[in-house]
């Protein structure tokens, strides 16, 4: 037993499904990308979303460091998560995490814009990218005139 816990490991997408009334868990890898830092349609979370999107970990990355030079968007079925579009964010860039924000109330999932913190090492500065959620086409850049510090992160559950 180690009390810092196993040591560090690529991350990866799993499934974890709990069973209350039975007291269990069962848990399976989706795919074999190094990714972190998952979004999805919030709008579909009870129902079962389908759609996901990802920064890949840039290789060689320290876990708890940035994560991506890409975005990426899955598809999920059934046990499984497909990478269906890229968009790489060139070097010296990392992702933070994405937003999804939809189109419409109405709109299908997925359908709508992924905004995403965008780090340049270069020129010390941070942008948010505006990208089509579904093809992950950029669309716009909002260039903040100050580099945003590394934040907590996280997500906001209906009650």
């Amino acid at each position: 037993f180690d009390p810092a816990g196993p040591p560090p490991a690529a991350p990866r997408l799993w499934r974890w499904v709990l069973d209350h009334r039975a007291g269990t868990v069962r848990e399976h890898p989706l795919a074999e990308e190094s990714v972190e830092l998952p979004a999805t349609d919030g709008r579909f979370r009870e129902a079962g979303h389908r759609v996901l999107w990802t920064v890949e970990q840039r290789p060689g990355a320290v876990p708890g460091q940035p994560a991506g030079p890409a975005l990426l968007r899955h598809r999920l079925d059934g046990d499984h998560a497909e990478v269906v579009a890229r968009h790489e964010l060139g070097t010296d860039r990392l992702a933070g995490e994405p937003v999804f924000v939809p189109s419409g109330p109405s709109a299908v999932e997925g359908e709508g814009w992924l905004l995403v913190p965008v780090d340049d090492d270069l020129a010390d500065r941070t942008e948010i990218l505006v990208l089509d959620a579904m093809s992950l086409a950029p669309l716009a850049a909002v260039l903040l005139p100050v580099r945003l510090p590394a934040g907590l992160h996280g997500d906001w559950l209906a009650r």
